[in-house]
């Protein structure tokens, strides 16, 4: 994975806006699909094949053994025991110990840091190993001038100016692998707690940041740096505030999430784990980081609305995100990925769109529904060319679907529909990882996204697809064979 050390992605406006029907939302130079072939179903020849990859997946099912924890709270502090004085909260607060001087009081439900000039912090008295996902609401009272408030993890110092305007926030990090004031494309008030997400890789020492705007949590500003010195275990963690003024930092529930695995196993999480997987999505979060359970690290934010916690496929019993097909997006901030790869998507397919993008990036797409309101998937190289599949592939609306896009420079791009190969494609492109979804997503609801630096074989294809409960694929098809008939007629109708 190329190096994002201080990358930066900031929200711009978070406004929504369509492209009229039937225009072209993307700059591209021409547009090309493949032949259309006759429409076959190319998988009753393999029926027998799916009912023997499903026994093998209970078979792994019963032999994975115990459970692994999927997050465990290894420090809670909601500051709702009211202290009188600097030493009343340290003796109060045990399990914490003040850095730097002034007045540090716990009052009315929350954490209170005055004085000035000075910067202090109230950390926890030890460091968690692994990976950690830290949330705490901060602010400042009244908001503006020149303090700031935010988290302290170790050597860095994570902070923003509420009510500051000159550079909209001013988000900074300082200490190792920082950079300096930076706008966070909006302004966050003062007077209010807002949240704030940093996901540690305690292996790397990279730190994944999020600020929704608290007047508009559609927009979401995030960072990405590296601190190759972070000490997993070592490092502590806590409030922090300078003072430039002497505005108050406010505080409230600090709480450290160890994260320790993808979830209890599964026959679908066995298998992708299996799989050794680059990047894993499993998009169940709650608040705004997307964390990525494979090799490469490339953790995500959720931003313009996308909304989490929906019943995902119901076999696996897990949430997924629902993805509005206007602008909704998983940040992910990667670079394309050149040579062979794999992309499966667990999805429900809600509605055909203009282009409906599930990856993307400046360069391209993989495309649920390719341009011009096709339904049929298919993938875009901007400027080059808009391709589908050869026969045309098609995700059939309202049902939980597996799909697979299986690329390499030498062959093209295939697609597979519940595990078997719907169509193909001779040309290529890099994977896009900039975002999932993005400025055309999709209209879906998307429970799992697992990214592979390879090819995945068939028979690897058709076993993932058992593992998640779906039916035998020749149904699913035969039903998606109608869709762009049945679009067409809505929206002729409309």
């Amino acid at each position: 994975m190329p190096a994002l050390d201080a990358a930066l992605a900031m929200v711009h406006t978070g406004e929504r806006s369509r492209t009229p029907r039937g225009a072209c939302c993307l700059s591209v130079a021409s547009s090309a699909s493949g032949a259309h072939g006759s429409r076959r179903c190319p998988m009753a020849a393999q029926r027998g094949s799916w009912r023997a990859a499903l026994l093998l997946v209970v078979s792994a099912a019963l032999a994975a053994g115990a459970g692994l924890a999927h997050a465990g709270i290894v420090f809670q502090e909601p500051f709702d025991t009211d202290t009188a004085s600097t030493a009343a909260t340290v003796a109060t607060y045990t399990n914490m110990t003040l850095q730097g001087a002034g007045t540090v009081v716990v009052g009315g439900g929350v954490l209170r840091m005055n004085g000035t000039p000075l910067t202090h912090s109230l950390v926890t008295a030890t460091g968690y190993p692994g990976n950690l996902l830290i949330t705490q609401l901060v602010g400042k009272n009244p908001g503006g001038g020149g303090s700031n408030v935010g988290l302290r993890v170790g050597a860095n110092r994570i902070v923003f100016h509420p009510g500051y305007t000159a550079v909209p926030g001013a988000f900074r990090v300082e200490g190792p692998g920082g950079f300096g004031n930076t706008s966070m494309g909006f302004t966050p008030p003062g007077g209010v707690l807002n949240t704030m997400e940093v996901f540690v890789r305690g292996n790397i020492g990279q730190f994944l940041v999020a600020v929704p705007n608290y007047s508009n949590p559609e927009q979401v500003f995030a960072a990405r740096f590296t601190n190759a010195g972070y000490q997993p275990g070592v490092d502590t963690i806590g409030p922090t505030r300078n003072a430039g003024s002497d505005d108050q930092g406010i505080f409230d529930d600090l709480i450290v999430n160890q994260i320790t695995s993808p979830g209890p196993p599964t026959p679908w999480t066995n298998l992708v784990l299996a799989s050794a997987p680059l990047h894993w999505y499993r998009l169940n979060e709650s608040g705004s980081i997307a964390i990525d359970y494979g090799s490469g690290a490339l953790d995500g934010v959720y931003r313009n609305g996308v909304v989490r916690g929906q019943a995902g496929i119901p076999f696996e019993g897990d949430l997924a995100a629902r993805f509005d097909g206007v602008n909704d997006q998983v940040w992910l901030g990667g670079a394309d990925l050149a040579g062979p790869w794999s992309a499966e998507f667990v999805l429900m397919h809600l509605g055909v769109e203009d282009a409906g993008s599930l990856l993307r990036s400046a360069s391209g797409a993989l495309r649920l529904d390719q341009w011009p309101s096709t339904g049929a998937a298919g993938f875009t190289r901007f400027g080059v060319a808009d391709y589908r599949f050869t026969p045309d592939a098609v995700a059939a609306l309202q049902q939980w679907v597996h799909l697979t896009f299986v690329a390499d420079p030498a062959n093209g791009i295939e697609l597979y529909l519940n595990g078997v190969l719907a169509g193909t494609n001779p040309n290529y492109m890099p994977l896009p990882r900039e975002f999932l979804g993005g400025a055309d997503t999709a209209n879906l609801l998307l429970d799992e996204v697992v990214l592979y630096d390879r090819r995945l074989t068939p028979q690897e294809i058709l076993t993932h697809a058992s593992g998640v409960g779906l039916p035998e694929p020749a149904t699913l098809l035969l039903v998606g064979l109608g869709l762009p008939i049945i679009a067409c007629r809505r929206r002729a109708r409309g």
